[in-house]
């Protein structure tokens, strides 16, 4: 009986910060509006290629890294 206990004290203290973060991103809102968010500006280079041939070994390396969202799902057997 008392794990219960533990376990409702935990979950409204969990509501309760959630809640709290969630209000100031309207207060953000309202007293900035869009100043915080910036454009990127385009940017052309005159030398693609270059630029090419630099990122391509990163390419390589992202096209690597790849998660799985479902790791944490057990899947049946059948």
């Amino acid at each position: 009986m008392r794990v219960l206990e533990e376990t409702f004290a935990l979950g409204f203290l969990a509501r309760q910060f959630t809640s709290t973060a969630d209000g100031l991103g309207l207060l953000a809102c309202a007293l900035f509006g869009r100043f915080l968010e910036m454009l990127p500006k385009l940017h052309f280079t005159e030398h693609a290629f270059a630029l090419q041939l630099f990122l391509q070994g990163a390419e390589r390396l992202i096209d690597v890294v790849v998660a799985n969202t479902n790791l944490h799902v057990v899947s049946p057997p059948f």
